[in-house]
Order: structure tokens, then C-alpha cells, then sequence
């Protein structure tokens, strides 16, 4: 008979809240017809917990859980979360508590000047034994930045002669926890992040375009700050979050004249946002 050490009693007899295997890529694209978005180079993490009295977790069940669930029709990529996580507490009767984290790309199929953006996601879901699930969203999606500081002082320097600003690529980071499905969530997030900047970035630009964007961003200046505000009102918007979704907002912005970057971030429940929103408050 084999033995199975996993099943020996540790040494010391510790509970574990999290042990499993990191950054599995899946050899296969997730396309939601419903958001023209695809989902690849998707890379898949798998954590449960360990009682006291057992050694070690068997690897080779949460690979089975991924490999079980991937043999099925293609799923969108909150189902896929889900239904690995599931298969995993089943593999592994002495666990309690389950973690699942799906990182990769998002590939929007978008307009004529962007025929396809690519952006960051991280879906984690969480699901302990007999108790209530979470799922945790994080997107990331890039944008521009346009000072309107330097740009008013330029203006009063030069008597309105010389209008100019510096701009600098910037990072918007959206965290949404959920007990919820957010249909078309991810697509919606970065699209809502990269709105919200003074500019979008293309991949390719002709020079009388990249002149036309240069002149729009002048009549959309903003701070990093300006764009976390901007964010955080349209996710109040977003009638597929509930007001129980907690919402972590940060933008980096990747300084051009500076040694240092600036970033702002702010975290709220969306109903305490909209609470903020309808106040006198609020212009």
C-alpha cells in the first residue's frame, strides 16, 4: 500500500489558513460574446485551508479540480472561479476554506483608433464549507494625464501667448467585493477607468490624430486626484453594483518632470459613495 504522508500528523500542530499551487497558466482563451472581451494568458492560483492535524495538502487534487472543470463547455470567467473552487472543496474533505485567483489579460475589440486594448485583471473568489462565498475584482487599466496646474500658470505667465502643461501616462486600479456576479463587469470597470482620464491611449496614431487628442486633452485637464473622483461617481452610476460592494479606487500617475510618481486612492462601500453623491454637499 502507498503511503500518504499528507495524512500524517504534523510535528506541531498548527492550522494553516492558506496553502496550495501559484500561477498555473491555462492553456486556453475565455471569449464573452456579450462584451466582444476576451480573457487569455490567464494564469490560475489555487489556496485552501489546513487543519491542525494534517500534514500536508495532496497537489495533485487542485490540479484535478482545474483539469476537471476545463474539460467542460467554455465558461465566462466568473463561472470558471466558481466551479474550480467547488470541485476543489470536494477533492479535499478536511479543508474548510478555498481560495481562487485567475490573473491575465483582457482584450477589448474597441473602435476604429483602438481595433484592440489589452488590459490587467485579478478575479479572486473565495468559498468556505457551509458558509457564505466573496468574490474580489481587481482591474487595472492605463490612461493619460494632462496638469491643469502648469497649463493655467503658463497661460498667466505669457499673457495667454504660450499655453503648455506636462502629461504622463497614468494607472487607474479598481477593487470591487462582491457577493455578486457583475455581468460584464470587468469590461465595464476598465472602461469606466480610462474614461475617467484625460485621455485614452491609443496604439496607433496618425500625426494630424495625435495632434486632434493633444488639443482634446488640453480641454481635459486634470489632476490625479480629479480622476479618483471621477471613478468613484461612476461606479455609483454602475446599477449592477449593490450598495453593500466595498470599492477601492487608486490611480499612480507616472510623473514626466518629476523624480517620484503621485498617486491618490480612496475605499468605500458604494452606498456610503451614493449616501456622499446625493448630499448638498456633493456639486
Amino acid at each position: 500500500m502507498i503511503p500518504d504522508i499528507q495524512n500524517e500528523k504534523p510535528k506541531y500542530g498548527f492550522s494553516l489558513i492558506s496553502v496550495g499551487l501559484g500561477g498555473l497558466r491555462i492553456p486556453r482563451s475565455i471569449l464573452e460574446n456579450s462584451s466582444n472581451t476576451e480573457f487569455s494568458n490567464i494564469k490560475v492560483s489555487i489556496y485552501i485551508s489546513l487543519p491542525h492535524n494534517q500534514r500536508g495538502i495532496h497537489v495533485s487534487r487542485s490540479y484535478e479540480a482545474i483539469e476537471n472543470i476545463l474539460k467542460d463547455t467554455p465558461l465566462n470567467i466568473w463561472d470558471l472561479s466558481r466551479k474550480i473552487a467547488e470541485s476543489t472543496l470536494r477533492l479535499n474533505n478536511y479543508s474548510n476554506r478555498v481560495i481562487v485567483k485567475l490573473s491575465g489579460k483582457v482584450i477589448e475589440f474597441s473602435d476604429v483608433l483602438n481595433p484592440i486594448e489589452s488590459e490587467d485583471f485579478i478575479l479572486t473568489y473565495t468559498l468556505k464549507r457551509n458558509s457564505e462565498d466573496i468574490y474580489t475584482l481587481s482591474v487595472r487599466a492605463y490612461g493619460m494625464t494632462a496638469c491643469p496646474c502648469a497649463y493655467e500658470v503658463s497661460k498667466k505667465l505669457t499673457n495667454n501667448n504660450s499655453i503648455v502643461t506636462h502629461t504622463q501616462r497614468a494607472i487607474g486600479i479598481v477593487k470591487l467585493k462582491t457577493r455578486n456576479i457583475i455581468p460584464n463587469g470587468i469590461h465595464e470597470v476598465a472602461e469606466l477607468i480610462r474614461s475617467s482620464m484625460s485621455m485614452r491611449l491609443h496604439v496607433k496614431l496618425k500625426r494630424n490624430e495625435e495632434a486632434k487628442e493633444l488639443i482634446k486633452v488640453s480641454r481635459n485637464l486634470k489632476f490625479t486626484e480629479d480622476v479618483v473622483r471621477e471613478i468613484l461617481h461612476k461606479l455609483t452610476l454602475m446599477k449592477s453594483l449593490s450598495d453593500d460592494v466595498k470599492v477601492m479606487v487608486k490611480v499612480v500617475s507616472f510623473e514626466s518632470i518629476h523624480p517620484y510618481n503621485v498617486e491618490a486612492k480612496h475605499t468605500a462601500t458604494l452606498g456610503r459613495l451614493r449616501k456622499l453623491s446625493n448630499s448638498c454637499d456633493m456639486v
